[in-house]
């Protein structure tokens, strides 16, 4: 079975960095720029994990995982931070929040690939 991922990011680069790594996976991408869209997304179509980027304009990615929580949008999918911040307690917040895990960029391919697959156990 497919793995459905929400990719949540702004910057392009990161797009092409995930997307190579999540299609080499055999996962369908879809893509969302920022926290808005990404709340568009799951209102109307279903995922296996979502790919949450931390900072994006319009709506970043707390906010956006604040509103998927709080109005049960996506409750079957583990939502995983993406970010550079590492720091223990940014991470410990991400967790606070519902977030299942995190992948930290630059992207590593084995580390984005194992986080998502422990997600999904």
């Amino acid at each position: 079975d497919q793995v459905h991922v929400l990719l949540v990011e702004d910057v392009e680069m990161n797009q092409l960095v995930a997307c190579s790594i999540l299609e080499e996976y055999g996962a369908t991408v879809t893509i969302a720029n920022n926290g808005q869209a990404c709340i568009e997304q799951v209102q109307v179509n279903e995922f296996d994990v979502i790919l949450m980027d931390i900072q994006m304009p319009i709506m970043d990615g707390i906010t956006a995982t604040n509103v998927i929580k709080q109005q049960h949008l996506a409750d079957n999918s583990p939502i995983i931070a993406l970010t550079a911040n590492v720091f223990k307690e940014d991470i410990e917040g991400y967790l606070a929040i519902g977030m299942a895990a995190h992948i930290p960029k630059p992207f590593k391919p084995n580390d984005m690939i194992d986080t998502i697959e422990a997600a999904l156990k």
